[in-house]
């Protein structure tokens, strides 16, 4: 089964307050401060996906080149539009014009011109992944960039994420500094770093 794993890694930087008596006589006038690091990962199989797909022509002139990308673009999006997919749900993520060379025996011959333009579409329902590649690709697709993954409620998987990893960065800071007989604090300061990827 794929999965969309969420990642989060917090730093604390926590103030320590000292309580022993032979510890307080001696500390410096500077708070001492411990800094813990939290880590919290959530794995679940992802509900939604973007697929990117596109059309690259080719023709003598630019206009041309452009009408016939234009025209197979069309067709995909009717394709699209026919799955259910809304119109909200596809954008687009490139459009170039490029000439098109020959080089050869060290001279540059004009062969025409080429329009690539790739699309960008929300699947909200990933049963149909298969069938937007299928219908993209008979509609005159012939650009397929691949597959992400993805899930709906991905900012309340973060944050949860994000909230155990920081209850674990105090609990290993509580720990620790009870071991070294003193308590915590305050919370100076909280960094925080992400990872994402697809196992």
């Amino acid at each position: 089964m794929r999965k969309v794993a969420a990642a989060v890694t917090v730093v604390l930087a926590l103030a320590v307050a000292i309580v022993a008596a032979t510890q307080s006589s001696t500390a410096s006038s500077t708070e001492p401060i411990v800094t813990m690091t939290g880590q919290s990962e959530r794995s679940l199989a992802p509900d939604q996906a973007w697929v990117t797909v596109g059309i690259e022509a080719r023709a003598p002139k630019p206009q041309d080149a452009q009408q016939r990308a234009a025209e197979v673009m069309n067709r995909v999006h009717a394709q699209l539009e026919a799955l259910g997919i809304p119109a909200a749900g596809i954008r687009t993520v490139s459009f170039s014009l490029n000439a098109d060379w020959n080089y050869t025996n060290n001279r540059r011959t004009l062969r025409g011109y080429i329009v690539s333009n790739l699309i960008e579409v929300r699947v909200d329902d990933i049963a149909k992944v298969a069938d937007v590649l299928d219908r993209s690709i008979a509609a005159g697709g012939n650009t397929i960039h691949g597959i992400r993954w993805d899930l709906k409620d991905r900012v309340n998987v973060e944050r949860d994420a994000l909230r155990q990893a920081v209850e674990d960065a105090m609990q290993r800071a509580e720990v620790a500094v009870a071991a070294a007989g003193a308590r915590l604090g305050v919370v100076t300061s909280i960094s925080e770093q992400r990872f994402e990827y697809q196992p």
